[in-house]
């Protein structure tokens, strides 16, 4: 008997400070776009991205579809590298997003 595969529930944190300009940020991205497109449909995902302020793709994972998908990849495509590291901050909304659940 085969056993079922689990879904899962990524979340993605992208350092976007100024540091990250050029060659890393780039990796960064299509980092993140190949863990989006590798998401089967009904997994779950979400994106922080983090420099001298700390912002979301949504307030709570979502699930794959054709949609959040897309509206995902477009998220991603408008990150720019600017200011400073703000991982405390960063570290603050990831942990309140899992203890929320």
């Amino acid at each position: 008997k085969l056993a079922q595969r689990v879904p899962r529930e990524v979340t993605i944190v992208i350092d976007r400070s100024g540091s990250m300009a050029g060659e890393k940020m780039r990796q960064v991205l299509a980092a993140a776009h190949q863990v989006i497109g590798g998401l089967e449909d009904g997994e779950s995902f979400n994106i922080i991205d983090y420099a001298t302020t700390v912002a979301s793709f949504a307030s709570r994972a979502v699930v794959k579809n054709a949609e959040s998908e897309r509206e995902a990849h477009a998220y991603i495509d408008a990150i720019r590298p600017n200011g400073g590291t703000n991982i405390h901050d960063a570290l603050l909304v990831i942990s309140f997003l899992f203890v929320g659940d």
